[in-house]
């Protein structure tokens, strides 16, 4: 599974296609690569309780009782079930509690 932009924290959507990198300040397309400071963003499909199913764009949470369906690109920072998986890399990263680094967009992008 291939990180890409919107897969980070500091991705803020624009419109369906590209978006704003907060680290850069630049403009950055949805499906490209991330750079090497991805702090990525907790999802259904970087969870441990997530299981593919026959669809590709369609899973099922184990981490709750009843087993609902979810989608693989649901954001899941504030599900309390969210687990990441050992082998998806860091999804915490101190300077998120701090707000060290994630300053607002620039103005001058508008």
């Amino acid at each position: 599974m291939e990180n890409q932009h919107s897969d980070c924290r500091r991705y803020v959507p624009v419109d369906a296609a590209k978006g704003i990198c907060r680290r850069t300040g630049g403009m950055v397309n949805l499906e490209d690569p991330p750079c090497r400071d991805l702090i990525q963003l907790p999802k259904c499909k970087y969870c441990a309780g997530f299981l593919s199913g026959e669809q590709e764009e369609l899973g099922t949470c184990t981490a709750e009782a009843d087993h609902p369906w979810t989608y693989p690109e649901l954001v899941a920072t504030t599900c309390s079930w969210f687990l990441p998986r050992e082998s998806e890399g860091k999804t915490e990263n101190p300077a998120l509690e701090q707000n060290v680094g994630l300053s607002p967009v620039k103005e001058s992008l508008s």
